[in-house]
């Protein structure tokens, strides 16, 4: 019955095989087409599973990257949840950058979301969350997830400069300056110094073979060094 009311399902694969199965043995369907079938649910199945392997190796260098010395030593970021938190959403932003240009968002992209969502929640639950705050809380990171992608995303699309930075100053370095407030110097050059490492980001990781980055997960970041001269 179930193939029957969602037809769509089956085609796409996402049907439980043992649904399936109990579908042929009452006769809604075909063995004939179960056969024709099933190889193509396990591809699909297979196709997922090497694209969460993907994405947990571009997680694991986001956040080997994140936790560099030097942003929180010459950069200014705060060294604290909140500020490395920051750090992994600027370098998913990067890499999600990187797997739309060979077209992956929407696949490896998603898995590399998902990863990094489940790993906002094991943070909060190791810090003694409780289990019914953690879901407003994950609302709360998603939120800023999203709002930060979209921020960035128009920053170093932007041919002014400060664009980015104003987005890096608001979101990193707590900095608002929309009513007529004047940011500090200390800010301006921080947020200017890690606005040229985003871009620098951004062409290091458009340098990457598209193979790499999508099919095994190899992503490597600018050398943090050539940057600290650019801080004052």
């Amino acid at each position: 019955m179930a193939l029957q009311l969602y037809p769509e399902l089956w085609s796409f694969g996402k049907l439980p095989f043992a649904l399936v199965l109990h579908a042929a043995a009452r006769g809604e369907i075909a063995n004939a087409f179960v056969l024709q079938k099933v190889p193509l649910m396990f591809q699909w199945i297979k196709t997922r599973s090497s694209q969460r392997r993907v994405a947990n190796k571009l997680y694991g260098s986001i956040v080997s990257q994140a936790r560099q010395p030097e942003f929180y030593r010459t950069f200014g970021v705060e060294d604290n949840v909140s500020g490395r938190f920051e750090m992994i959403c600027l370098h998913v932003f990067g890499v999600l950058e990187r797997l739309g240009t060979a077209g992956a968002s929407e696949t490896v992209g998603r898995e590399l979301v998902e990863r990094f969502f489940g790993d906002m929640d094991d943070i909060m639950r190791e810090m003694g969350v409780g289990d019914t705050s953690v879901p407003k809380k994950m609302r709360t990171a998603s939120e800023g997830l999203y709002g930060r992608l979209d921020a960035y995303g128009k920053g170093v699309r932007s041919e002014d400069a400060d664009v980015l930075a104003a987005a890096l100053r608001r979101n990193i370095f707590g900095e608002e300056t929309g009513d007529g407030g004047a940011a500090s110097d200390a800010s301006i050059a921080q947020s200017r110094a890690l606005g040229g490492y985003v871009h620098a980001m951004i062409a290091h990781l458009d340098g990457i073979d598209t193979t790499d980055v999508v099919e095994r997960g190899v992503v490597t970041f600018p050398d943090l060094g050539g940057e600290r001269a650019h801080v004052r």
